[in-house]
C-alpha cells in the first residue's frame, strides 16, 4: 500500500498536536505568551491542517477504481473493467494506459466550472444509496436496481476523442 507524503505530513502533524495537548493537560503549565502560542498549534493550527490534508487525500482516493469497486454492488461492473477478453466500453477504456487506476472516474466525472464539485456531490449520494439501501442486497438481487442517473454527455468523451474521426459520421 503506497502511503502519500501528504498523509505523512498529515499523520506527523496529529501526533505533534496530540502531545502539545496532552503535555498541557498533564503538566498545566503557565499559559503566558508563548504558552499561548503553542496552545495555538496544538489546538488550532495543526488540527486544521491534518482536516484539510484529510479532506485532500480523502477526495483523491474517491478518484481510484479500487475506491469504485469498494462496494459489493460494483462487483460485476470493476470485473467486466479488468477482463482482459471483455469487449465492453469500461473495460476497453479500462485497458487504456492514459487512465491508469481512475478509468471509472475519468468517464463519469464531470467537466467544466465545478465539474469537479458536481461529481464528488453526485459520489456523495452514491454513498449514501449503498448505506442505505443497496448494502442489504446480494449482487443478483442489485443488477437491475443499479442504473446510470443520467445519460453521459457527449462532452465527458470528447476530453479524450474527437469528432473528427470516421467513426462519428453519420
Amino acid at each position: 500500500m503506497h502511503v502519500s507524503p501528504l498523509s505523512w505530513i498529515a499523520l506527523t502533524c496529529a501526533i505533534v498536536a496530540a502531545g502539545i495537548m496532552l503535555y498541557y493537560l498533564v503538566r498545566r503549565p503557565p499559559l503566558d505568551a508563548a504558552g499561548k502560542s503553542v496552545m495555538m498549534l496544538g489546538v488550532g493550527v495543526l488540527p486544521i491542517m491534518v482536516a484539510m490534508i484529510g479532506n485532500m487525500e480523502g477526495l483523491a482516493a474517491t478518484e481510484h477504481q479500487s475506491f469504485c469497486g469498494s462496494c459489493h454492488t460494483m462487483d460485476m461492473w470493476i470485473e467486466d473493467a479488468n477482463d482482459a477478453d471483455s469487449l465492453s466500453l469500461a473495460a476497453i477504456h479500462s485497458r487504456t494506459h492514459k487512465f491508469g487506476g481512475s478509468s471509472c472516474y475519468v468517464c463519469h466525472k464531470d467537466y467544466g466550472m465545478f465539474g469537479y464539485a458536481m461529481t464528488k456531490l453526485g459520489g456523495m449520494g452514491h454513498v449514501y444509496k449503498f448505506v442505505s439501501e443497496w448494502m442489504w442486497y446480494d449482487r443478483d438481487e442489485i443488477i437491475g436496481k443499479i442504473h446510470i442517473a443520467r445519460p453521459f454527455k457527449n462532452q465527458n468523451c470528447m476530453q479524450c476523442h474527437s469528432t473528427t474521426g470516421s467513426i462519428w459520421a453519420g
